[in-house]
């Protein structure tokens, strides 16, 4: 993924974005989540900035994609236009499932 390789050489970007509000949309908020299911990519690691496993574009075809992957980590199912907030160690993230 272009946008995950990108971020990955900003070593310091947990440091940077702690304590502050940060948006992500789709392929942004699968690089800040630990795991992601992606329809083109498959089950995929992201920075691991939140402690949660990821769906956006959610549909229930999807459901099972993570179950067997880090059992600890809850599971964000984000359906088609639909958002979520998830905060971790004072971050919080306003995530958005949306196609266009």
């Amino acid at each position: 993924m272009k946008i995950l390789d990108a971020m990955k050489k900003f070593t310091h970007f947990a440091t940077l974005i702690q304590g502050k509000i940060v948006g992500g949309d789709s392929a942004g908020a699968n690089c800040l989540s630990t795991i992601f299911y992606s329809k083109n990519h498959g089950v995929c690691e992201g920075l691991g900035i939140l402690p949660i496993k990821l769906i956006p574009h959610f549909v229930d075809e999807n459901k099972e994609k993570l179950s067997q992957v880090r059992p600890e980590l809850n599971t964000l199912f984000l359906p088609e236009l639909h958002y979520g907030v998830e905060s971790h160690e004072g971050t919080k993230l306003a995530i958005e499932s949306l196609s266009v």
